[in-house]
């Protein structure tokens, strides 16, 4: 299949990841994973990978019917999904997804926290927009460290880990135009 990136962006950017799928499997079964923004991107493509691992899947997005159709295909892969439709920017969400998170049996091992807003716009386009700036400031850090403050002693507990996940964009500084 041919890249959709060039020769340098590969290089620089994209490298090739190679992993033991039955290591993944042996490290992964039976374990809780809590994935933010678990719809689109690079979260839908970590659910789809971890599908065939044994672990339950805890997928958080804001549109329900998207998870409902990741559920599906992570089923139909031999996995196991729990889906919770919520909105990291509404907090009594946020509140009412981390008291269900904190009812689950065993607890958390891996929080993968990728759910994450950007603004691709001019600053000079968002002098009027500061509402911009609070929502994207609480869905990629409030909200993360809110989750991850309740989570963290089930992750000591079990000896869990945290991934936080960031687009290439979070590394280019914004130019005004």
């Amino acid at each position: 299949m041919k890249s959709k990136y060039s020769c340098i962006e590969n290089l620089l950017f994209f490298p090739p990841v190679k992993y033991n799928k039955e290591k993944l499997k042996t490290k992964l079964k039976g374990k809780n994973i809590l994935i933010t923004g678990a719809t689109f991107g690079i979260g839908a493509t970590i659910t789809y990978k971890l599908a065939e691992t044994g672990a339950n899947l805890i997928l958080v997005a804001r549109t329900k019917e998207k998870l409902l159709a990741i559920k599906k295909v992570v089923e139909r892969k031999g996995g196991s999904a729990q889906i919770f439709s919520t909105d990291l920017y509404n907090q009594e969400q946020v509140d009412i997804l981390i008291s269900e998170i904190l009812k689950i049996e065993g607890g958390i091992d891996v929080f993968i926290s990728n759910a994450g807003k950007s603004i691709k716009r001019s600053i000079y386009k968002s002098l009027d927009r500061f509402h911009d700036f609070s929502r994207t400031m609480s869905i990629n850090y409030y909200t993360p460290v809110k989750i991850m403050l309740s989570i963290i002693p089930m992750l000591k507990k079990n000896n869990g880990h945290i991934i936080n996940i960031s687009t290439l964009n979070a590394l280019i500084a914004p130019v005004p135009e």
